[in-house]
């Protein structure tokens, strides 16, 4: 346990690398040039290979996927992302309030990605990404569409020859809108006097800091860091010695394995663990690591270089990954890396028919000095405290009545069981067992008896212990009042204690397994790559697990699926049948610490990759139900094919609108056009294109066009055509056009609260004040009528389930607070009223902005209040406000409009 502990952990933690091997083998690999782009003081790093081939070629089996290519995962580093929530956010929430290049990875990055990609970590903490270059007009195509990924626009340079593109971490404001604000207004909150005390700002979270360098040239490089700091610095270097000469790198560059590897990693451990901690300077103390202390520590010291490869075989992937230990480790601190080492022998008593297993030896002796460590660290050891005080109150023990008889072989697997507390409580076929070898029965028997009584407490009433016996073997039981066994243990030998989740479940492992898993032909297979000699093994039956997760977890989950959703499902479920199992392992030696995993894999002769077939899968995708990042790579994947493609390009161009990136969508259905594609969608998708690209002259022209070829619904983009063209007039300033639509649409559609709105807004800004007051007044009243209706139903409802007891009056009146609607407030409302004289009209909009202070709509429109109030030294401001506002949109044609009403105003 100290192995994976402080060994892989530590590994995972810092980025250990895996590599896949595609095929021949090369005696003497070419460097990467990437490699010698990193400084030579680099302390640890991944190499990825991004040649397409290499990650087609495991199309060859069905885990992967026929159409699989390179992962977009990859290429998160080149994307410029303000920040994680980001993307979360326009996933999830819509589009960004101004239109940026939303970069996409197959579209803006792998056409000139070359084939290496470095990611690294330097000695102060940062991670940087190294790509080579293998296509600079593409390159140069991608730093263009990156300048506008963000709303801000960016610090360009150059520096060493260097081109630098960057942006500084910035304060994220937060600009959700407070929404609906009443029309009833509160009085206005007077500022604190002197007296009041001082509030202590908190510091507002910050979007990453990026910066990207591009160094021109046959072999050219892409350099991401999170600061331009951090680019010059190792720019200056570029001459100085690389990290390609570090002599263990160059041993793992000499490995057979390297020179067609898809993914290589090496690291100083020593190294990477100071890097590491200066990148959680700052954060609050619980996230820092404590400083080991004892024996613990000095076996750290004693920690060398860590490398590791993930390949591929005939049969599937295989990985391994090695941490060299110093000559200087002494014998008693490598004595406690072998305490793990185990015989197996407790497979012998595990079914072979199993899910899963993971099995070790020995958890004391590591734990004890874990602990002994922990207690030398003042923060942590009031940590362990603070937890240890917790469970024994809430649990009634804590890792001392466990770990320290747990001095043997132990083991831990799922089994399929119609029968214990997984099947009959959750209805899965599933039981769990737990092995336990130990030289110390008596204080084993002290800490069951602590777990007894633990969940005796924790099940609530009714909960009985009794024994009950299965195949003439005994077992403690803990019971349901309906005598379901939950939980039982037995001794199964002298020294030996069978944990299970229902004392049924042992059917077939008591008294002895009818077959065990160690003489199992099929384990016996899947270990037999793993060295014997180990600490114990990881072990999962893909087939088996698949089979309990579609046929008893998912159904039970998320129970019967449409059509659609039923195809899906089980392509999910060949995928994951098509693994046969997954193995690995560690073993110690005096040398170094080795782990190796093996994935077994299903294979088969996929169709031939061709234009036509990548496009037959998304001929349907106007639909929008197919997700857009597969469909991007996809069809991205079908033009690099066959550049004359038009209907790829089209349909990509319809997953790009769903994806925002408009300006995008508009060059792919550009370029649909120019190969001659057609579609009814043409002038639909353009129009939103336009619309949200604040485009309103083109957007104009393409709305009235898709209106009038009337597409569908079957088929349309899910977009409101006449409300884009009724925004578009009104944005344009074609109020008499706007208001002629609306009142089309409610001829059509009857009296709807949102069209007399938008007619109110329609007749104010000709200048008809009352009538379009009366609008207004007459959608709020419409909303009154309907919130009233609403409440009243609801109210019935509650009652009801008052009267049932199925709610408490406190819930009851939780759910009355959740029916009151606010009425909303109505820029077009505040300037009528204030154009008929109405002193406290521009309450309202003055309620908008302190709801949404970045509503450009609210300060025309109180600049137009203000304006016929006679307040123009007011009105100039609000003015200004807006104007500012539409400007960081990148609404032109609202600037304009503004400015023209700025040139009314009396001087």
């Amino acid at each position: 346990m100290v192995i994976r502990h402080l060994g892989w952990s530590a590994l995972a933690a810092l980025g250990t690398v895996l590599a896949f091997n595609q095929g021949a083998i090369a005696a003497q690999p070419e460097v990467p040039s990437v490699l010698k782009v990193l400084p030579s003081d680099t302390t640890g790093m991944m190499l990825v290979n991004t040649e397409a081939k290499a990650w087609e070629n495991l199309a060859q089996f069905p885990l992967f996927g026929a159409s699989m290519t390179v992962p977009s995962l990859l290429g998160e580093s080149f994307l410029a992302e303000a920040s994680v929530g980001d993307r979360i956010l326009r996933d999830f929430m819509g589009k960004p309030n101004r239109p940026v290049a939303i970069l996409n990875f197959h579209i803006d990055v792998l056409p000139w990605l070359g084939d290496r990609t470095a990611y690294a970590m330097l000695p102060d903490g940062s991670f940087v990404t190294v790509a080579s270059v293998k296509n600079d007009v593409q390159a140069q195509a991608y730093l263009q569409r990156l300048q506008t990924s963000r709303p801000t626009k960016p610090t360009l340079l150059t520096y060493n020859n260097a081109q630098i593109i960057a942006w500084a971490p910035q304060p994220i404001v937060d600009k959700t809108p407070k929404g609906a604000v009443p029309l009833e207004f509160k009085p206005i909150l007077e500022l604190p006097g002197p007296e009041a005390p001082a509030t202590k700002k908190s510091t507002p979270p910050m979007t990453s800091g990026f910066a990207l360098a591009y160094l021109p040239g046959n072999q050219g490089h892409v350099i991401v860091a999170p600061t331009v700091d951090v680019l010059k610095n190792l720019l200056d270097r570029q001459k100085n010695t690389s990290f390609s000469q570090h002599p263990d790198l160059q041993k793992t560059i000499a490995d057979p394995r390297f020179a067609t590897a898809l993914a290589v990693g090496f690291g100083d451990y020593q190294a990477l663990m100071a890097s590491y901690k200066k990148t959680l300077e700052g954060f609050p103390m619980i996230f820092q690591p404590f400083q080991l202390g004892g024996d613990l520590k000095k076996l750290e010291e004693g920690y060398g270089n860590m490398a590791g490869f993930l390949w591929a075989t005939p049969q599937g992937l295989e990985a391994d990954a090695t941490l060299a230990l110093k000559p200087t480790l002494a014998p008693e601190l490598l004595a406690i890396l072998k305490s793990n080492d185990s015989k197996n022998d407790i497979l012998k008593r595990i079914p072979a028919v199993t899910y899963g297993l993971v099995n070790s030896n020995n958890l004391a002796l590591p734990m004890a000095k874990l602990l002994e460590s922990v207690n030398q660290d003042k923060q942590a050891k009031t940590f362990l405290d603070g937890a240890r005080k917790f469970t024994q109150g809430f649990l009634g023990l804590d890792d001392r009545d466990i770990l320290p008889w747990m001095d043997r072989e132990f083991a831990m697997f799922a089994f399929p069981t119609e029968q214990g507390f997984f099947a009959k409580q959750l209805g899965t076929d599933m039981g769990l067992g737990i092995l336990i070898q130990t030289s110390n029965r008596t204080l084993a028997e002290a800490g069951l008896k602590k777990i007894q009584a633990s969940l005796v407490k924790g099940l609530g009433k009714g909960i009985k212990v009794a024994p009950r016996t299965v195949n003439n073997t005994t077992f403690t039981s803990i019971n349901t009042p309906d005598d379901k066994s939950l939980f039982a243990y037995s001794w199964v030998s002298e020294d030996t204690v069978l944990l299970v989740t229902g004392a049924e479940t042992s059917d077939r492992i008591v008294p002895t397994p009818w077959k065990p898993l160690a003489d199992s032909p099929a384990f016996k297979e899947a270990i037999a790559p793993l060295p014997k000699d180990n600490v114990g093994y990881f072990y999962l039956d893909g087939s088996a697990t698949a089979a309990l997760i579609f046929n008893s977890v998912v159904p039970k989950l998320f129970g019967s699926s449409s059509e659609e959703g039923k195809a899906e499902m089980n392509d999910y479920r060949a995928r994951a049948g098509s693994v046969r199992y997954i193995v690995g392992t560690t073993t110690v030696s005096p040398e170094k610490m080795y782990s190796v995993g093996v994935m077994q894999l299903g294979r088969s002769v996929p169709s031939p990759i061709t234009p036509q077939s990548l496009l037959e899968k998304h001929r349907k995708i106007s639909s929008f139900s197919f997700e857009a990042p597969e469909g991007i790579a996809d069809l991205s994947r079908a033009i690099a094919l066959d550049p004359n493609l038009g209907e790829a390009y089209f349909y990509r161009g319809l997953l790009r609108l769903k994806t925002f990136d408009y300006a995008g969508a508009l060059g792919d259905l550009d370029a649909a056009t120019a190969r001659k594609f057609q579609s009814p969608l043409f002038a639909e998708s353009r129009a939103i294109a336009y619309y949200n690209l604040y485009d309103y002259d083109k957007a104009i022209v393409e709305l009235k066009n898709a209106i009038a070829a009337k597409v569908p619904n079957t088929d349309s983009l899910e977009e409101d055509l006449e409300e884009l063209l009724f925004d578009t007039q009104m944005q344009l300033g074609d109020y008499k056009g706007a208001l002629s639509l609306i009142n089309i649409q409610l001829e059509d559609d009857g009296i709807a609260p949102i069209a007399l709105y938008k007619r109110c807004d329609a007749k104010v800004r000709l200048g008809d004040f009352k009538a379009g007051l009366a609008d207004c007044e007459a959608g709020l009243t419409a909303v009154r009528a309907l919130n009233q209706e609403a409440q009243k139903e609801a109210e019935k409802e509650i009652a009801a389930q008052l009267k049932a007891k199925t709610i408490t009056k406190e819930e009851a009146d939780e759910k009355r607070k959740e029916q009151f609607t606010s009425l909303p407030s109505l820029p077009q409302r505040c300037y009528a009223r204030a154009a008929l004289g109405i002193a406290t009209a521009l309450q309202e909009c003055e309620a908008l902005i302190e709801a949404d202070p970045e509503d450009a709509k609210a300060y025309e429109y109180l600049g137009l209040g203000r304006a016929a109030l006679k307040q123009p030294g007011n009105a100039k401001q609000a003015y200004a406000q807006a104007i500012a506002l539409y400007e960081a949109l990148g609404n032109q044609v609202a600037v304009k409009r503004v400015e023209a009403l700025v040139k009314l105003l009396p001087r």
